[in-house]
């Protein structure tokens, strides 16, 4: 017995009942379109545009999407990290990688050729990423103080008080690091209510730290590291 996927055609094609009750390849495509633009759409600037980047229709060697993320690279916009922060739980997964993309050097960098950042470039990124973190859902923040653990050098952070505990840690990065990593999930909040005031805690001694080192931004910000 052989089984096969097709497509049922309207008895009658000039019948609009018919043609919706049995759509088309192409009216099933220029549907998925459409849904796809009202989606990107209805997000805010400057989101709406790196979104339309991404799925810019035909672009097989995606220069719109190396041009945002340049541009990113360039002028990086806070309010984009913090639009993509915001929407890290969307179902898809979409945003979150977005975020990697902007922020990680080696995502991308071998075969669409990202701009490298320039540290002052990449330390106005990082100041973002620690202002929007309070505003990350759910366990999503601890996704983000990854990040920012890896991007600052600062690796660890562990901290213990009556409301909370935190003890997370990025993976060292290494000139061949690819992505971000490490052991997170260790962050418990006493009151769920204070969770906003904990966060805003944690980025306060992130930033802290950050500082009294320097305001370090990762050594393997370059895929070529001066020796």
């Amino acid at each position: 017995m052989t089984f096969s996927q097709g497509v049922f055609r309207p008895a009658n094609p000039d019948s609009d009942e018919e043609r919706l009750m049995y759509p088309s390849e192409n009216d099933r495509h220029l549907a998925r379109v459409a849904k796809e633009n009202a989606r990107i759409n209805a997000q805010p600037e400057p989101l709406r545009s790196l979104l339309g980047a991404y799925h810019t229709p035909d672009d097989y060697d995606m220069l719109a999407y190396k041009a945002a993320v340049d541009r990113f690279r360039v002028k990086p916009d806070p309010k984009l990290v913090r639009q993509l922060v915001e929407r890290l739980d969307d179902d898809a997964g979409e945003m979150s990688w977005l975020l990697d993309a902007l922020m990680d050097e080696s995502m991308g960098s071998s075969h669409l050729g990202f701009v490298p950042w320039k540290p002052e470039n990449k330390k106005t990124a990082i100041e973002a990423l620690i202002d929007s973190m309070p505003e990350a859902p759910g366990y999503h923040a601890e996704k983000v103080i990854v990040m920012i653990l890896a991007d600052t050098s600062l690796v660890t952070l562990k901290m213990d008080d009556p409301e909370f505990s935190i003890d997370d840690a990025a993976f060292p990065r290494t000139p061949t690091s690819g992505g971000y990593g490490g052991s997170y999930m260790n962050l418990y909040i006493k009151s769920g209510a204070n969770r906003t005031a904990v966060l805003n805690r944690i980025a306060n001694e992130l930033r802290r730290r950050w500082e009294a080192s320097g305001f370090c931004v990762e050594r393997y910000s370059s895929p070529n590291p001066e020796k």
